[in-house]
């Protein structure tokens, strides 16, 4: 007697292979009833690229946007999308067609000379693409905030939103906030050059339903931008638990670690304004990643910490930090902080972790680090990584 696999276990297999584009292709000419699981798998990430893969050849793939593919897709991504083909023909029903989409990628990286009339409406395809939509990422140049929160506030069910934006003339467009707002209970990344990143946190703020975001990283690039990031931290104070200050305050080079729950923030200024934590409550992993160290206001921003679920500090400074440590009021500041640190080990059981980033073979630094936080070298809590520069 002849045997098959249920249904629900050569839907396994298939699904094991969904990073295997070739045996998916093969597993379509097997059998009928192994093309709908494999088609599902094949389709799920959708890459659009000018160059690489133009969205021409699946308008040619397949002719009739209601009989494609794309309503399987999970994750799409464009870039450099042009609204209308060489050859004269509309993109609008083919993009419309990826109803399903969970995770939209969109880019316009490029010159408004390049994108001709197109460039100021280069986002309205994606206008409530899909109501499954949960994350978000645009990265764009000159586009107005007007038009990036009118694509935000179209989707109903966005919990994620990333946008690296760069570009002038953000403060004078206009901006009014809608009745309804997406949640956004998920995460913030933000990233702009120019004006825009004190201009999108004030448009967050603005949203009717408020902001849950668990997870904020936001590159600075000037006090403004710090001190709005302020606000947006204790604007989600209840619901944070990650937040990645990354500064590019001075000249100098920028370290952007990929760290998880945690809070990261990283010093390019001497002179700060001082980080309150006392109103996030559900912090659980605390790391400054500094570039240029003051050790005073880490340890001042310690000292406002009242999260119960904090469980580990780590600090990643330059390995040239012992330059300027044997200056005596900052050597102070070190060993402040060397105190605090291992009073927050004893007392509520934060394990501190320091791991010095210092290039290969500097002798000096070896022979001085230990003065730098003698307490914590003598527990083992002090590493360091060697890079070729």
């Amino acid at each position: 007697m002849r045997r098959s696999l249920p249904p629900e276990i050569l839907d396994l297999i298939v699904d094991r292979l969904r990073d295997e584009p070739t045996a998916l292709k093969m597993c379509c000419l097997v059998s009928k009833l192994w093309v709908l699981r494999s088609r599902r798998n094949l389709f799920a990430h959708v890459n659009f690229d000018t160059h690489g893969s133009p969205i021409e050849s699946w308008m040619k793939a397949f002719p009739n946007p209601s009989n494609s593919p794309a309503h399987h897709t999970q994750t799409l991504t464009t870039r450099g999308l042009q609204l209308v083909t060489a050859a004269g023909t509309d993109v609008g029903p083919w993009i419309r067609a990826f109803h399903s989409v969970v995770h939209l990628h969109v880019y316009t990286f490029g010159s408004a000379e390049s994108w001709g009339d197109d460039y100021q409406d280069s986002l309205i395809p994606f206008h409530g693409l899909s109501p499954a939509v949960r994350s978000l990422h645009l990265y764009s140049i000159s586009t107005p905030p007007s038009r990036i929160f009118g694509l935000l506030c179209s989707f109903p069910l966005l919990e994620t939103f990333t946008s690296h934006a760069s570009g002038g003339g953000n403060r004078a467009d206009e901006w009014t906030a809608p009745l309804a707002s997406p949640r956004l209970t998920g995460s913030l990344e933000l990233c702009s050059i120019g004006e825009g990143i004190a201009a999108t946190i004030r448009r967050l703020l603005e949203l009717p339903n408020g902001l849950r975001f668990t997870n904020i990283a936001v590159l600075c690039f000037s006090m403004e931008d710090f001190e709005s990031t302020m606000d947006l931290v204790l604007g989600c104070s209840d619901t944070l638990e990650s937040l990645s200050i990354l500064g590019h305050l001075e000249a100098g080079s920028l370290l952007i670690p990929i760290l998880d729950r945690c809070l990261t923030v990283i010093l390019d200024a001497s002179a700060m304004p001082s980080l309150n934590l006392s109103t996030i409550k559900g912090l659980k992993h605390l790391v400054f990643h500094s570039t240029r160290p003051n050790m005073q206001w880490i340890t001042t921003a310690l000292q406002t910490v009242q999260s119960k679920d904090l469980r580990q500090i780590t600090l990643r400074p330059p390995g040239n930090s012992f330059i300027n440590a044997i200056e005596e009021v900052v050597r102070r500041q070190w060993l402040d902080l060397d105190r605090l640190l291992v009073h927050l080990l004893a007392s509520r059981s934060i394990r501190p972790e320091v791991t010095y980033i210092v290039k290969a073979g500097e002798k000096d630094f070896r022979d001085h680090a230990p003065s730098l936080l003698p307490e914590l070298t003598r527990r083992g809590l002090v590493d360091l990584i060697e890079y070729d520069p």
